[in-house]
């Protein structure tokens, strides 16, 4: 299945289940993943993903993340209530790790746990300064620039 054909089923099960969400547009997408690359990348590493960005080969984010952003252990509160720091009413930007398959603009209160986690990619909330990436093997790391400001 290509991953276009699988982003389209996800789409179509994330309205199945009531997620209240809109497809953003390929400027919008690489103008996201830019300011997450800012935000959550390793500055050594930052060009290596630049360029990764223009191949048509699926990224691993969690490999470049900086190592002070990288937050030990899972909230106890929930990824979700987490991701958007208690504010139901914050959006959040859905990167895929297809590059070139259009980001989502997220309300993630419409998310169940368990759909957030078997989704492969990065959920990252700017307005909290917090970002969550799910591994292929649907492990959650947990971000936060905690008072800290982006690298770039």
């Amino acid at each position: 299945m290509s991953a276009l054909s699988l982003q389209q089923q996800r789409l179509g099960q994330l309205r199945k289940l009531g997620a209240i969400f809109a497809p953003l547009g390929q400027e919008e997408t690489r103008t996201f993943h830019r300011r997450f690359l800012e935000s959550f990348v390793d500055p050594l590493r930052y060009e290596e993903l630049v360029a990764a960005l223009t191949r048509r080969r699926a990224i691993d984010h969690h490999r470049f993340l900086r190592a002070d952003v990288v937050r030990g252990g899972a909230p106890p509160q929930g990824a979700i209530a987490w991701l958007t720091s208690g504010s139901p009413s914050t959006a959040c930007i859905r990167i895929e790790r297809e590059p070139w398959l259009p980001g989502l603009h997220l309300q993630p209160t419409s998310l169940e746990e368990i759909w957030l986690s078997s989704w492969p990619g990065v959920f990252v909330c700017f307005e909290a300064g917090r970002a969550i990436l799910v591994t292929l093997d649907y492990e959650r790391i947990y971000c936060t620039l905690g008072g800290r400001s982006p690298y770039r």
